[in-house]
């Protein structure tokens, strides 16, 4: 849980660093699915609340490097 965490702190950080950059339709269906997805798994393992925003951040850039000229 540890490296989940730390990972996810990193990515946050990263995320931060960059520059805003607005996300087309395509991504935010994406990033939105995927979120409520890994909200609910995350929920029934345990996860709290409060990191919800973190893992969230994290996992929308991970789906976004899947999409061909999203904003990373």
């Amino acid at each position: 849980m540890d490296n989940f965490v730390k990972s996810a702190e990193n990515a946050v950080e990263s995320k931060m660093s960059q520059d805003a950059q607005p996300g087309d339709g395509l991504e935010r269906t994406a990033d939105n699915y995927a979120n409520q997805e890994v909200d609910k798994y995350a929920s029934e393992a345990g996860v709290p609340q409060q990191d919800d925003q973190a893992v969230n951040e994290f996992v929308d850039k991970e789906v976004n490097e899947e999409i061909p000229g999203g904003n990373n």
